[in-house]
């Protein structure tokens, strides 16, 4: 957070990233509960972009849909999202991130 308010403070673009918002490799499903307070609390430094990112792949559209428009809804505008294709959902998940309000996507 600290990186981000100084980026913005010096007239710089702040892009942070929330990696593995719903799944962990280590500990499996991520409550949903914890996501939203890592992104309020990161959205209290005021990056220009919150990434929301499934880094395994095993998220599914049902759950992006849910958290994302939780997100969204709160922090319009700002909320971009990343997904692999590991279980051949990316494409799925980009959809239901669009119908949750996401507007930038990287890959």
């Amino acid at each position: 957070a600290g990186i981000a308010r100084q980026a913005r403070a010096d007239g710089g673009y702040a892009r942070v990233a929330l990696a593995g918002a719903w799944w962990c490799p280590f500990d499996g499903r991520v409550d949903p509960g914890q996501v939203m307070g890592f992104v309020e609390e990161t959205m209290e430094a005021g990056p220009n972009e919150l990434s929301i990112t499934d880094v395994i792949g095993h998220a599914q559209p049902w759950e992006v849909r849910s958290l994302l428009t939780k997100i969204c809804d709160k922090y319009p505008g700002v909320v971009s999202a990343h997904f692999h294709d590991t279980q051949a959902l990316g494409l799925s998940n980009a959809v239901a991130a669009l119908e949750a309000g996401v507007r930038i996507f990287d890959s």
